[in-house]
């Protein structure tokens, strides 16, 4: 319970860094061929580097703006007995047994 919500928080803090990483990598380095691929790396090992190792991350411009980076970090978090308690928090949504956590980070390109 109060674990399991510090768990959450914790990894909502966790993959919203990695998105901050991924958005920088790829706002500093937009010109480079492999840059969205060298971004997903370092949102994938910022997030492993602090004990959550499956993400998936998605980079996309910004709507109506071309020098704009958004990444966007999804995981789950699995094995929670507190399912229905929290309802929405967070960009929460319930699945069986475990919550679907999302961040974005958005970055203007250099």
């Amino acid at each position: 319970t109060a674990i399991e919500l510090g768990r959450l928080f914790y990894t909502q803090i966790v993959i919203t860094n990695a998105a901050r990483e991924g958005a920088y990598y790829m706002a500093t380095h937009f010109e480079d061929a492999n840059a969205a691929a060298n971004a997903t790396t370092a949102a994938e090992a910022e997030a492993e580097n602090s004990g959550i190792p499956e993400i998936t991350v998605t980079l996309d411009s910004c709507v109506n703006t071309g020098n704009c980076i958004v990444a966007t970090v999804n995981t789950t978090v699995d094995d929670l007995t507190i399912l229905g308690f929290v309802g929405n928090i967070f960009s929460i949504t319930t699945t069986h047994n475990s919550f679907d956590l999302s961040a974005s980070v958005e970055m203007m390109a250099e």
